[in-house]
């Protein structure tokens, strides 16, 4: 049953006995009131009933002595005591109210009809006393009847009284013993719950969650300092103790696992700085082991560096370098060959005798067990972590070992693309030094181009120059048989512009009866088809002017020779023999005339 059902109860109870408590004090209270207001009812009915009695006496003797005297002032007396009749009748009405059985009310009734009869019988002995008839009033009070009256009367009150007291005495005297019986019952209930409570204080209170709780809190503080391993008490308890147990249990576990946690991340952080500073393979190494192997209480340890095909030793800690530099396994060879291949953490127990000899400068041990660690990038393994441990990692160290290879790889990654970049820009300087070396021969050549560039354009410029101011019209045409080139005394000879020159056929500048026989003419003196394949052809031939008339011109032909970027040319002079034409043709008449003369 759980604490909060049991206290559940315990609070029920409890407040069931002070509510009985509270109930019987409260019943004491109600019956010592009860009782007072009975004996104050007691009182007042018999002062009641007494002051009927004295009444009766002292109305009786008044009327006694008025009748028999006939005395006024004994008849003021018998009218002040009638008078007084009224609080009697005041007293008779609080009998009448009473909780009266049926015996009192049957005395009552008789008092009251002997008290009427004795006022009515009063009321004549009166009215014959006023009338003076003295002896009947006297006669009348001294008689039976009278006398008779006033003894019942008299008798039916003490009867009354004597009941009436009798009855409220037996009822205050049950109200007495129930108000004392109640009050005791409240006194019981009361010491019943405060000993409820004592039991409740020492049995339950103390024993089911003082002690536990201090029990549990030892615990608590143990955990505290440290000590995870503490003993939990009540794990097996049903209660909320029990639960509380639980919940440290589970904290410690948590906690455990946290401070497990804290440890790998702390180790994996101390690597990862470390490694950081590593610039080359075997620095990693020594850097990488240097904070890993003390958390594993020490040994030795190698990494191997893997590619597709085999592992090669890369560095170690607390092993002899120059004789592993050469070690190299290929993938499936050998325990490490297989767990590159198996991309899976491996340890190896019972190693052989004589595997392998850890020393210090104390001593020397061999190593307990051996732990395979591959280093994966995404499915493909980069390297091989070796570690000779002198025990098995326990869960902790084996979370660290499950961690390694994503904390290590990046960085070992990183590092070999480091290098390799270094390699590249080493090859790169290099090759940049080779290109500098030759862009300088480059820009020497260039330096010496641009300076034959700038003397071949001065020639040419020297030469245009010359074919320009040269007194002979100069023309140069392509294997098509288009002008490429004319001089300004080709313009002023033919009239036509250099632009409108050069692109055309050569046959422009020929009559038109003669341009279509030329271009077989042309085409063979280019070719070298003609007659004349060779020297310089001087001819006289008839050029057309832009205006239309034709013109007498010695031509002087001779091949150009193919350039690249230029095919067959042919060089063209043509000089105006216009009046040379002239002037032979003077001479010629002169010499007909001179002849026809003779």
């Amino acid at each position: 049953m759980s604490i909060l059902r049991v206290h559940r109860w315990l609070i029920a109870l409890s407040a069931l006995v002070s509510a009985l408590t509270l109930g019987s004090y409260a019943l004491s209270l109600h019956y010592f009131d009860a009782r007072l207001q009975a004996q104050n009812y007691r009182a007042q009915i018999s002062q009641g009933l007494e002051h009927i009695q004295r009444s009766l006496y002292k109305t009786n003797s008044a009327l006694h002595l008025y009748a028999t005297t006939g005395d006024i002032a004994q008849r003021s007396q018998f009218q002040t005591e009638l008078t007084m009749g009224l609080e009697r009748e005041a007293a008779f009405e609080l009998l009448r109210g009473a909780p009266l059985n049926q015996h009192e009310r049957l005395s009552l009734q008789r008092l009251q009809e002997r008290y009427n009869s004795y006022l009515a019988l009063s009321a004549r002995i009166v009215d014959a006393a006023q009338r003076g008839q003295l002896a009947k009033a006297t006669e009348m009070v001294s008689g039976l009847e009278f006398r008779s009256l006033v003894a019942t009367q008299f008798d039916a009150a003490l009867e009354l009284r004597a009941a009436l007291l009798q009855r409220l005495e037996d009822d205050i005297n049950l109200l007495s013993r129930e108000a004392s019986l109640a009050s005791s019952a409240a006194l019981g209930l009361l010491i019943a719950n405060l000993l409820l409570f004592w039991a409740v204080s020492l049995i339950f209170v103390r024993r089911k969650l003082i002690l536990p709780l201090i029990r549990l809190t030892a615990s608590t503080e143990q955990m505290s300092a440290g000590k995870l391993g503490a003993e939990i008490a009540h794990l097996d308890n049903k209660t909320e103790i029990g639960d509380l147990a639980r919940a440290l249990d589970r904290y410690r576990s948590t906690s455990t696992e946290a401070a497990r946690q804290r440890w790998v991340r702390s180790g994996l952080a101390d690597i990862g700085a470390s490694l950081q500073r590593a610039d080359t393979l075997a620095d990693f190494a020594q850097r990488l082991f240097t904070p890993l192997m003390p958390m594993f209480g020490g040994g030795a340890a190698a990494l191997y560096l893997c590619d597709t095909d085999a592992c090669t030793f890369c560095g170690g800690w607390g092993v002899q370098e120059q004789a592993l530099g050469e070690r190299r396994f290929v993938l499936g060879e050998g325990l490490l060959g297989q767990a590159a291949r198996d991309a899976q953490p491996r340890v190896i127990h019972d190693l052989p005798a004589g595997y392998l000899l850890l020393a210090s400068g104390l001593g020397e041990k061999e190593p307990g067990v051996l732990v395979l660690v591959p280093l994966k990038d995404a499915d493909l393994v980069v390297g091989v972590l070796e570690l000779a441990l002198f025990s098995a990692p326990d869960d902790t160290q084996w979370a660290l070992v499950q961690e390694l290879s994503e904390a290590v790889t990046p960085r070992l990654m990183v590092l070999q693309r480091t290098l390799h970049t270094q390699d590249l820009l080493a090859e790169t300087q290099r090759q940049a030094h080779t290109l500098q070396l030759q862009t300088d021969k480059l820009a020497q050549q260039t330096a010496d181009l641009a300076t034959q560039q700038w003397q071949i354009q001065t020639t040419e410029a020297w030469y245009r120059n010359i074919i320009e101011s040269a007194p002979v019209g100069i023309l140069v045409v392509n294997e098509e048989g288009h002008v490429t080139l004319c001089n300004t005394t080709v313009e002023r000879l033919l009239g036509y512009a250099r632009s409108e020159l050069e692109g055309q056929p050569i046959e422009t500048l020929l009559p038109l009866d003669r341009r279509e026989s030329h271009v077989a003419l042309r085409d063979g003196f280019i070719r070298g088809t003609s007659h004349v394949n060779e020297g310089i052809l001087v001819r006289e031939v008839v050029g057309r002017h832009k205006a239309g008339h034709v013109i007498p011109l010695e031509l002087i032909l001779d091949r150009l020779p193919a350039l690249e970027g230029h095919g067959r040319s042919v060089f063209a002079a043509i000089l105006d023999i216009s009046e040379r034409k002239a002037a032979a043709e003077a001479l010629n008449n002169a010499n007909r005339e001179q002849t026809a003369i003779f």
